[in-house]
């Protein structure tokens, strides 16, 4: 390879070939030496010095930094001098010298000091050229130094000439040549870099660390590479360069030098981002419609861009006549925050300076490369700008042109000096201009929208029809707001794109198009046919119909203008279509209206009469004739007037009729009386109504319908009168009930009392036992069957308050199965119940809601086969509580479902209904659900399949304070036996009063019976007892009279006193409370009960003596 073809290659492979060349002719030539660029060593040993001394090149370039530089230098000069002895003589080295000759070279050589050897040796040679005979290798070697010699200026005169600089570095990366296009670009001479890494002194805080770490990571892997870099020259100035290194190998594979050429590429890289800055601002300006929303990323873009630190955006106002900052400034990390927040603390008082006043007035840009001495201090902010380290800054004025008033300035600092940059100067001024032909462009848009709105507010409020202007060929080119809201379509989907013949019913213009023509004697299609009039007449004016964007069709009144320039020129048409549709409309009602009328008027249903308010009748239907008794011969004669047809018993209503009339043009239908032609009264409703609204003179037209309420009245008195009777045969039933629930449950008080009779005296006989149990069990079900049909009555009567609590749905299930567990063990049912783990509560009557789940577990005992299964149970389901009753028993047929909740109703479940019953109880169970607000239903799948009954109440939240439950005394069977008591019996009924005193005889009491009012006054009062049961129906003196006399007695104050009878209504209840008795028990009373009570009082009077405690 020659040095020509080396230093003709381009530049990124210029240094490859540089040492490709060198080390060829290394090889060629056995100089026993190492290669330098300039005067600092390269590591290439030459291959032909490591053939003959047997050490390895690369290793003598890794040992030779290891010696001071003139060690070196004065190893290099010995060596020389012993390889020109070498040569000169043609003798060999001493046998004992080679090794240290190869330390030699190992150590390195300098090549200046090679080379000075070597022309020492010409000369010597030179001197004995006369008959003396050169050696072959001294005249190759001769050879090859002139080459050598001439390569290296070739190389010198190349790195000396280029732009570029060069950098040679060790494997280390620290300096060892550096050429002349190094020390141009960054001030620093070779002696101030030799040895020192690039990277610590060429790049600064502002260098990409990415593309830092870019470099290192290709060069440690001994890749080459290829980036742009910015790097700071010796002043601080910053340069961009693109940088290609490359790393130099060694013949054993390891890298020995790093070859680096970089070209300054400053001024491509701020033309590009004058550039970049012109674009980003363009898009900024796109994606904006007005300046001030602009502003803020503009200023960030251009300080960003263009390594500015500060940057402000100065708006014109016309007003004050002054320059004012126009939202906050931009900073950037260098300044912080210092200067925004210090700007905006005195924005108050902030003004403009006399540069930014100046740029404005002149439209020209001002540089300030030096704060210090410029008219930007005028501002106030000169210590602020010292405290930031701002030094310079440019004002670029915003506006169309020099000529064009500005519309404000842009001021940028920074916080290097920045030398005045034509460019940069021109660019920015060029970005003023743009940004000024956006202001100034929005503002002209601003201003038509405004003239266009303005214009579309006239039309709007001139008037609500719609305005359409289209060009000569029918191309809309205005379509108001009027016209929008008509047809649907917005203005940008018809301007410009449209004729109004896209809305025009075309079967219409088709035809109104062959009529024009054979009028006109020419062709007409199309839109000619809507403005072809007004084309020759310059003004049409006719209905269209049109069908509006969603389909729907309208009526309008169209008026066509032809619009022509003052030569007579067609320059377009305007249409105004007004919507005739609702007056249309109001024809039609009017017209079907009328027609309606007439036909109600002849159909004479009821009178109708039209007059005025002066009394006069004008007309009048056949049913009001019919009605006064006139002929219509008598009203057309004109003599016919209110007067003579209104019973002077109304004269009153009729004024204040009018009255009404007055106040809202009508009067509501009254009931008054009409005297007839033959003097008959009768009754009518009459309603009047003014016929033309205000109008209240004495001939004000009239219309007035009267209905003949003759037959309603005779009705209205049948139907009183059967509301009476029904009225009092309801409580004629009530009173039936009552008694007979009373009656009924006297009978079945004895034959209670005497099963506890049995019971209690015991028998071993099963005939007996099974006889009393039958005896026990048909009693039970005769006092439900009783409760029932009372509680159905109770209910149909509206009798039954609700005592509405906050409830848990397991309380409810626990006294429901409480109530219904001697059934259901009575038929040997397997019971099983199921509570929700979460809180259940409802808002319900516990004593209710407990009747309505017992009377489901009672049908489900009755009705589910011996030895079967129930299930109750409460869950949660969403916002519901929901009460499930199932069992296993007959089931209902399907086609009962829908009425098993009717009154008297009750499913076939056996043909021989052995299970009885009058279907009361699911009635009373529906009516107590749906009071509470709930629903219950029914499911099965039929007969043999068992059923479900589901109940469904609103959940509620949990009563704040639950009360704390009271200790409950003990039951007759589970307290101590109560000790003796005088007891007193008072029942009517002598059987009653004596079964239940012979029970209490039994239980150890002392019992006394009387059978009527008086006698249980005089005994009470003789004699002391612990507890009376009495009956309510007594004779002479009822049971409620005796006790108010015993509580008017305040000895008796505390006597116990229990009413034991069969009414069970709340109101007797009520008065039984308030005579002063303290139990009511309904007959049949269970006898356990009774006892219980008893208990109870022994339990009540050892708490007493527990809180009294011991006398002392």
């Amino acid at each position: 390879m020659s040095a020509t073809s080396v230093l003709g290659t381009p530049t990124s492979q210029t240094l490859a070939g540089v040492f490709e060349f060198f080390s060829e002719m290394t090889r060629k030539v056995p100089i026993l030496t190492s290669l330098l660029l300039s005067d600092v060593s390269i590591g290439l040993a030459c291959a032909a010095a490591a053939a003959v001394l047997g050490f390895e090149a690369a290793r003598s370039s890794r040992r030779r930094e290891a010696y001071p530089r003139p060690i070196v230098g004065a190893l290099a000069v010995l060596l020389a001098l012993v390889a020109a002895s070498f040569f000169a003589t043609g003798a060999g080295l001493p046998a004992e010298h080679p090794t240290r000759v190869a330390l030699g070279l190992a150590l390195g050589a300098d090549s200046w000091a090679i080379v000075a050897s070597l022309v020492l040796f010409a000369r010597r040679s030179r001197a004995t050229e006369a008959g003396e005979h050169r050696p072959s290798a001294f005249r190759d070697l001769e050879e090859a130094l002139r080459r050598s010699e001439r390569d290296s200026r070739r190389l010198k005169l190349f790195a000396s000439r280029t732009d570029n600089a060069m950098i040679v570095t060790d494997a280390r990366w620290r300096i060892e040549w550096v050429n002349e296009g190094f020390t141009r670009i960054t001030g620093y001479q070779p002696d101030e870099v030799h040895r020192r890494v690039a990277g610590s002194f060429l790049q600064g805080p502002e260098t990409n660390p990415s593309t830092l770490a870019f470099i290192r990571q290709r060069l440690r892997a001994g890749e080459g590479v290829q980036t742009e870099i910015l790097n700071y020259a010796k002043s601080g100035r910053k340069y961009w360069v693109a940088i290609e290194i490359q790393p130099i190998f060694g013949e054993d594979g390891e890298i020995v030098n790093f070859l680096s050429v970089q070209s300054d590429v400053t001024e491509r890289k701020r033309a590009e981002r004058r550039m970049e800055v012109q674009h980003a601002a363009m898009q900024i300006l796109a994606g904006c419609s007005r300046l001030e929303e602009a502003i803020p990323h503009l200023l960030a873009t251009v300080g960003l861009t263009l390594d500015f630190d500060v940057a402000e955006f100065w708006l014109w106002d016309h007003a004050e006549g002054a320059l004012w900052l126009a939202g906050k400034p931009w900073t950037s990390s260098r300044v912080g925050s210092i200067w925004t927040d210090e700007t905006e603390r005195g924005r108050a008082n902030l003004r403009s300076g006399r540069a930014l006043k100046r740029v404005w007035a002149t439209g020209k840009p001002v540089w300030e490369p030096d704060l210090a001495l410029a008219e930007f201090g005028t501002i106030g902010r000169v210590g602020l700008a010292a405290r930031c380290g701002l030094r310079s800054a440019v004002c670029i004025p915003v506006a169309v042109g020099e000529e064009c008033p500005a519309v404000g300035v842009m001021m940028f600092l920074s916080r290097e000096t920045l030398p005045r940059d034509e460019p940069l100067l021109q660019a920015m001024t060029t970005l003023g201009r743009q940004i000024g032909l956006f202001a100034e462009r929005k503002k002209a848009v601003r201003e038509l929208i405004d003239v266009n709105a303005q214009l579309n507010a006239v039309l709007d409020a001139s008037t609500q029809s719609s305005i359409i202007a289209t060009d000569p060929r029918g191309v809309i080119t205005v379509f108001n707001t009027g016209a929008q809201r008509m047809l649907g379509y917005s203005a940008d989907e018809v301007i410009g794109k449209t004729t109004p013949e896209a809305w025009h019913d075309p079967a219409e213009v088709a035809d109104y198009a062959a009529k024009l023509s054979a009028e006109l004697g020419t062709s007409i299609q199309g839109f000619e046919a809507v403005v072809a009039r007004a084309r020759r007449d310059s003004y049409d004016s006719r209905e269209w119909t049109y069908v509006r964007k969603d389909g729907t069709r309208l009526s309008v009144l169209l008026a066509v203008t032809a619009v022509r320039d003052p030569e007579g020129r067609i320059n377009g048409f305007l249409g105004i279509a007004a919507d005739v549709s609702a007056l249309q409309r109001a024809e039609r009602q009017v017209r079907e209206s009328e027609a309606r009328l007439r036909r109600l008027v002849e159909a004479n249903i009821f009178g109708v009469i039209f007059g005025d308010l002066s009394g006069k009748l004008h007309d009048a239907n056949d049913a009001f004739l019919e009605m006064a008794g006139y002929s219509r011969a008598e009203l057309a004669r004109g003599v016919l007037l209110w007067e003579h047809v209104i019973s002077p018993s109304s004269i009153r209503q009729i004024h204040r009729c009018r009255v009404q009339l007055g106040k809202h043009g009508i009067c509501a239908p009254f009931e008054l009386e009409i005297r007839r032609k033959d003097g008959r009264i009768l009754p009518i409703l009459l309603g009047l109504a003014l016929l033309e609204e205000g109008r209240l003179d004495a001939g004000a037209p009239v219309v007035a319908f009267c209905l003949d309420l003759t037959e309603r009245k005779r009705l209205d008195d049948e139907l009183r009168q059967h509301a009476s009777d029904l009225a009092e045969a309801d409580h004629r039933k009530n009173q039936f009930l009552a008694m007979l629930g009373h009656e009924l449950r006297n009978p079945l008080a004895p034959i209670r009392n005497a099963v506890k009779i049995m019971k209690q005296r015991g028998s071993n006989d099963p005939a007996l036992t099974w006889s009393r149990d039958v005896i026990d069990h048909q009693v039970n079900q005769l006092a439900h069957l009783v409760d029932d049909l009372l509680e159905i009555a109770r209910v149909k009567r509206g009798k039954i308050r609700l005592q509405l609590e906050a409830v848990d749905a397991g309380v409810i299930i626990d006294h429901a199965v409480e109530t219904s567990r001697p059934i259901i063990e009575a038929h040997r049912h397997r019971l099983s119940i199921a509570v929700a783990d979460e809180p259940a509560f409802v808002m319900a009557d516990p004593m209710r809601m407990a009747q309505v789940l017992s009377n489901l577990l009672h049908n489900a005992a009755k009705y589910t086969e011996e030895g079967g299964r129930i299930e109750i149970s409460a869950a949660v389901e969403g916002d519901q509580v929901v009460f499930r009753v199932r069992d296993d028993g007959i089931g209902i047929q399907p086609s009962m479902l829908s009425s098993v909740f009717e009154l008297f109703t009750q499913a076939d479940r056996t043909l021989d209904r052995s299970q009885g019953g009058l279907g009361l109880g699911l009635t009373l169970v529906r009516t107590l659900v749906e009071m509470h607000g709930g629903t219950v239903d029914a499911q099965s799948e039929g007969l043999g399949f068992g059923s479900e009954f589901t109940v469904r109440l609103a959940r509620c939240a949990p009563a704040l304070a639950e009360p704390e439950p009271a200790v409950a005394p003990p039951s007759a069977d589970l307290a101590s036996p109560a000790r003796g008591r005088r007891i007193l019996v008072v029942d009517d009924n002598v059987t009653s009063a004596e079964s239940l005193a012979m029970i209490l005889t039994f239980e150890g009491h002392d019992v006394q019976v009387v059978h009527d009012g008086p006698s249980a006054l005089r005994t009470i009062c003789a004699d002391c007892f612990d507890v009376v049961f009495m009956d309510i129906g007594l004779p002479d003196m009822d049971g409620y009279e005796v006790a108010q006399k015993l509580r008017a007695r305040p000895e008796l104050a505390d006597l116990p006193l229990v009413a034991v009878t069969g009414y069970a209504e709340d109101e007797a209840r009520h008065r039984s409370r308030d005579a002063g008795f303290d139990e009511h028990f309904v007959k049949p009373v269970d006898p356990d009960a009774i006892l219980a009570f008893i208990a109870s009082l022994e339990w009540s009077e050892k708490e007493a003596e527990a809180v009294a405690g011991p006398l002392d």
